[in-house]
């Protein structure tokens, strides 16, 4: 049977922080882990703390975040995307969670899961898979240890998988037109490319294996261009040699 205090589930998602602010109120190590992520992540940081960390004061030294060296203040939060309150006050989280939402930002609040608009699972990544695991708060040992057992079961071929299904969607979508066309060749290769993983064999090079499907699909030499896309944009060829649509 099924336990929780939540009456919906949170909502899954993979967030692109790049050049996004971010606003960590608190300078000890729960802010210092909330800090290593967003940078890993590309967001602007920016650390609200009289004091700090050894590790979150040698980032401010190195200039990677912006540290303000006193106690909070409402306006700390004001363009802020995500706010992370991690002060060991909890009266002070929930204001700052607050002030977050006032401005609409997003909160997250230390040791309070139920209170924070989102949540952090634990995480690990190889290659371009990254695993996430949340366990509703109820156990950050039981986070850490699910979440080391689901990475440690994706393996360097399932990385080499995943860079080249990536390599194949960028290809693909620079010479097929048509988008179902594109997803459905798409499919096809991530099911071969599956079945070769599972029996321990070499897969396909997307080259070699689109040119098989479609021989039409092949470059121009010197161009980006395939000279006949007849298998792939939904084109076929008319009078005089010219394309025109079905």
């Amino acid at each position: 049977m099924e336990h929780t205090d939540e009456p919906y589930p949170l909502y899954p998602m993979m967030l692109r922080l790049a050049g996004r602010r971010c606003v960590v109120v608190g300078g000890g190590p729960v802010a210092a882990r909330k800090v290593s992520s967003l940078l890993a992540s590309g967001a602007e940081v920016t650390v609200v703390s009289p004091r700090l960390t050894p590790e979150l004061g040698r980032l401010a030294y190195e200039g990677r975040i912006v540290h303000r060296e006193r106690e909070y203040e409402p306006a700390d939060v004001k363009g802020a995307l995500l706010v992370f309150a991690a002060t060991d006050r909890p009266a002070v989280n929930e204001r700052v969670a607050e002030d977050a939402r006032r401005a609409g930002a997003l909160a997250n609040l230390a040791h309070h899961p139920e209170g924070s608009d989102f949540a952090n699972p634990g995480s690990a990544r190889k290659g371009m898979i990254q695993v996430a695991v949340y366990a509703g708060g109820a156990s950050p040992t039981l986070t850490r240890r699910l979440t080391a057992k689901l990475a440690g079961q994706v393996d360097d071929g399932l990385a080499d998988l995943a860079a080249r299904l990536s390599s194949a969607r960028r290809d693909t979508r620079a010479r097929v037109e048509a988008p179902e066309r594109r997803h459905e060749l798409l499919r096809r290769y991530a099911g071969v490319c599956w079945q070769a993983y599972e029996q321990g064999k070499e897969a396909p090079a997307w080259e070699e294996w689109l040119e098989r499907q479609c021989p039409d699909s092949r470059r121009s030499p010197g161009t980006d261009e395939a000279p006949g896309m007849e298998g792939l944009s939904g084109a076929e060829a008319g009078p005089n040699g010219k394309a025109r649509r079905r």
